[in-house]
């Protein structure tokens, strides 16, 4: 099966060290949780100085279901610009993490 590649808003969570965002239930949501691995890619740009970097993390995804650990990570303000209900809170515990920087 191939990778599947969906934009989310998303925090880092500091405590866990870990990657958090929300999602809907679905069929991406439910494969996601079924192969127990996700990789997540942030790029960033500054077309005036030519330069940019990629980051890549992959690692196990797990649904977060502690509602006390759903509570706190409420606190860091993570809200999902896509429209909908976002009620599922996921992580993923990075253990590989790769990148590059770009300069002219």
């Amino acid at each position: 099966m191939p990778p599947v590649i969906r934009p989310v808003t998303y925090a880092f969570d500091s405590s866990s060290q870990s990657i958090v965002f929300r999602s809907a239930r679905g069929s991406k949501f439910t494969a996601m949780l079924l192969s127990g691995q996700a990789a997540f890619e942030i790029d960033g740009i500054d077309p005036e100085a030519e330069t940019g970097w990629s980051v890549i993390a992959g690692g196990p995804v797990e649904e977060i279901t502690n509602t006390a650990e759903i509570n706190r990570l409420g606190g860091l303000g993570l809200h999902p610009w896509a429209p909908g209900e976002k009620p599922h809170w996921i992580r993923i515990r990075a253990t590989v993490v790769t990148g590059r920087r770009i300069a002219s």
